[in-house]
């Protein structure tokens, strides 16, 4: 399940994309978006904060936030998630080496558990 500040970040994304707003139109309000969505201040401002650090989305102080004038390239994105998948699949694979090392006879792990070398 998704929590309420990635639901609103996601809604705006998506929104963005679709073209409801453009590079440099104004975000709703913060209140706007509170009552649009029925949730606290702080909840929007982490929303939005997540479209901000992505790349979507431009945050000017006492002004509002504003589309970004060139979306983030989703290519760059794509690999990013590609290379982290692949990080964890070596993960995956070290752990698994690493179980079955200690599971084995005769191995420092093995031996310990055997009371062999102590």
């Amino acid at each position: 399940m998704m929590s309420r500040k990635a639901e609103i970040a996601a809604e705006l994304r998506d929104e963005i994309r679709a073209g409801r707003y453009r590079a440099g139109d104004r975000l709703p309000r913060v209140a706007d978006l509170e009552a649009r969505f029925k949730v606290t201040t702080a909840t929007v401002v982490y929303g939005v904060r997540i479209l901000v650090e992505e790349g979507w989305v431009i945050a000017e102080p006492g002004r509002g936030y504003f589309v970004a004038p060139a979306p983030p390239a989703v290519d760059d994105i794509a690999g990013a998630l590609t290379a982290i998948d692949q990080a964890i699949d070596a993960l995956r694979l070290a752990r698994a080496r690493l179980l079955s090392n200690a599971a084995r006879p005769g191995t420092l792990q093995g031996q310990a558990a055997d009371g062999v070398g102590s």
